[in-house]
């Protein structure tokens, strides 16, 4: 799983994300060393003008990723309305 920062409708960078649990409650770690003086600017540049930075989540592989979620306890698959659908399970 990851996020899309994207500034003024434009993808700015890709940010892996991983998710455990710390405590018994679910974890979202977001890591990203950047070294790219362009989105450098474009990040510094949008805090002084007070731009909005949209993060879009996305999975790269979602059977995966939600697999990974019901082993770690965040999610479980339920019936609804004769449909499986996912919940969280706080």
């Amino acid at each position: 799983m990851g996020v899309l920062m994207m500034v003024e409708n434009k993808p700015l960078v890709s940010i892996p994300v991983i998710i455990s649990k710390k405590n018994g409650m679910p974890l979202i770690e977001l890591r990203k060393s950047i070294t790219n003086m362009d989105i450098i600017r474009t990040l510094v540049s949008c805090a002084f003008h007070e731009i909005p930075i949209i993060i879009l989540p996305q999975f790269t592989n979602k059977i995966d990723s939600l697999n990974s979620l019901q082993e770690k306890g965040i999610i479980y698959k339920d019936i609804e309305n004769g449909k499986e659908v996912y919940k969280f399970a706080l």
